[in-house]
This record gives structure tokens, sequence and C-alpha cells, in this order.
């Protein structure tokens, strides 16, 4: 009896030599015992961010514009009027980046570096929104090398600098992809209207994004059986996009097919096998890629994606995120 006494006694004196923090519940998470791959997280992310962002302003007073980019800021000085129904037999692009670059100029300025920024800040946010994709699919390690990979990607930086409405359109694929990613999982209604406004927007930004849709639909088949009331709404959600769509493209369809011939010249004549390598390899080099390069690059790492994939389904560790991710990589450089 007097043995428990004095353990107690003794573990008392123990707990107030050592109190607790008084504090701790104010510390953030990712800094208190137990959790320090957060913070390590955090901070990886927050050095590529920096990476990212100093790779998209280096040199980027020094660029020179040229046609295409000389018609964005002559657009986006006319008033939005003029923006959606004149102009049309020039640039039959849709709206959404003028809008904005509308807006943007008077509070910024005409100065070279300030109409880039507009798509530095959408390039640079892209990058963040990769790595909440990757750990949303897969882990934060994922979602690490994912942000690694769009930070330096030369076509990512490319157009982070460009006066275009590519980096807008990049930032809303992503962001319409974390949407799904999200919906697939649970739905809400947050987060169904969050991947019809970012969809929305992005089709309002560059018609390839149509093909968003065809990776979507293909992505969805697997749960065609099990899920078919989903994939249902998720329908119904597409096709009202593609109706509020309509009014831009009955208006603009003539010079979106047939007078781009007009503005830009002749081109090299390609099949669509072609066409589809170069896009693809240009995926990670930079977008003009001479032709006789693109049909090796592409086949290389083409079968570098097979190889992976065929290794993950081979040992069981492949998941249906897995072809989530494949056809965002695919359907992101359109």
């Amino acid at each position: 009896m007097n043995a428990d006494k004095i353990k107690l006694s003794l573990r008392g004196a123990e707990r107030r030599s050592n109190p607790r923090p008084a504090n701790r519940g104010l510390l953030p998470r990712s800094l208190r015992s137990g959790s320090s791959s957060f913070a390590r997280n955090d901070i990886v992310l927050l050095a590529i961010l920096l990476l990212a962002f100093a790779l998209r302003v280096w040199n980027i007073a020094d660029l020179r514009m040229w046609g295409d980019e000389g018609f964005s800021v002559f657009s986006a000085h006319r008033d939005l009027y003029a923006i959606t129904f004149e102009g049309k037999d020039v640039d039959p692009h849709p709206p959404l980046y003028y809008y904005l670059l509308h807006f943007w100029l008077p509070l910024t300025g005409p100065s070279e570096f300030s109409v880039r920024f507009l798509s530095i800040f959408f390039g640079t946010a892209t990058v963040a929104l990769m790595f909440a994709l990757g750990k949303r699919l897969f882990d934060a390690r994922a979602g690490v090398l994912a942000s690694a990979l769009i930070a330096l990607a030369p076509f990512a930086i490319h157009y982070s600098q460009e006066v275009r409405m590519y980096a807008l359109v990049i930032f809303l694929g992503a962001l319409a992809t974390w949407f799904f990613a999200r919906v697939i999982e649970k739905e809400t209604r947050a987060r169904w209207l969050g991947f019809w406004v970012a969809m929305l927007l992005a089709q309002y930004t560059l018609y390839q994004t149509a093909f968003l849709f065809v990776a979507q639909g293909l992505t969805l088949l697997p749960l065609l059986k099990n899920r078919f009331a989903f994939v249902a709404r998720w329908l119904v959600a597409s096709i009202s996009i593609v109706i509020l769509f309509l009014p831009w493209l009955a208006l603009h369809s003539a010079s979106a097919y047939t007078d781009v011939k007009g503005v830009a010249g002749d081109t090299i004549p390609m099949n669509v096998g072609i066409f589809l390598a170069r896009g693809f390899a240009g995926l990670i080099l930079d977008p003009p890629l001479p032709l006789t390069n693109a049909l090796p690059l592409s086949a290389l790492f083409f079968g570098l994606i097979v190889i992976g994939l065929a290794i993950a389904f081979a040992t069981r560790e492949a998941k249906f995120s897995d072809a989530m991710l494949v056809w965002f990589v695919e359907t992101g450089k359109e």
C-alpha cells in the first residue's frame, strides 16, 4: 500500500516538473508532434511554387509580342460588346480571356510585365492545383511530383508567359479535373457546381475544352453499370454546358472553321496521327517541336506510360484514379 502511494507521488512530481505546453492547442497542426510530414510537404510545395514563379518571370520584360499577343492587347482595350461581336473574322477564340484582360489592364497598366502577369498568375496557380489533384488521387508525395513536373515543363512555362488564353484554360482544366475527382469520390451540390462552373468557363476560353468531355466520358465507362445514376447526372451537366455554349458557337462557327486559314495562312499538312504525336511530345518539350522529333519522342513517352500501367496492374497496385491521371495528361495539352 505504501509502495503504491510512493509511485503515485513520484508520477505527480514528474508531471509537475514536466508540464504540458499551455499553448499546444494554438500550434498549427503541421507543427505539432507526429505531423512532420505535413510540414515537409508544405515546405517542398512552397519551394516548388517559388521556383515555378521564378521560371515564369525570368526575362519576362525582354520578350517581344508576336501577332496573336498583340491582338489580345488590342481586343482587351475594346468594350465588352466589341469583344463579343466584333473581330470574329480576325480571332475566332471564345471571349473569356479577353474579358479578364479587359478588366486587368486598367488595374496594372500597359507594361510588358503587367500584361503577361495574368498568364503568369494562372500558370503558377496551376502548379498548386496539380499538387492538390495528385494528393487527392494518390498521396502527398504524388502531389509534390505532379506539381514539380508542371512547374518545370517547358510547354507550361512557355504558355504561362504568353499574352494568350492557354495558361487560363490549363488552370481551368486542372480545376475542373479536381472537382471531377471530388464528385466521383462523394457527390455534393458544391462539388457539382464547382465542376460545372469550371467546365463552362474553360469552354468559353478555348474550343478544345470539348476534348475534356470526351475524356471524362471514357473515364466513367467502368462506372456505367454500378453507378448509372451518377453517370447520367454527369451527362446532364455536360449537355447543359454545351447548350450554354451554343449561342457563341452559332455566332462564330464560320470564323472558327472557315476563316482560320485566311488569317494563319497555309500550314504543313498533317494527318491525325502526326497531329496527336506532335501535341503529345510537346507536353514536356518546347511547343514548336520539329515534326521529325515528334514521332519518336511521343512513341517513347507513350511506351513509358504503358509500361508503368502494366507494372501497376500486374502488381495489383493500380486504382481507378490511375486512369484519371492518364486522361488528364493526355488532354491537358489541348
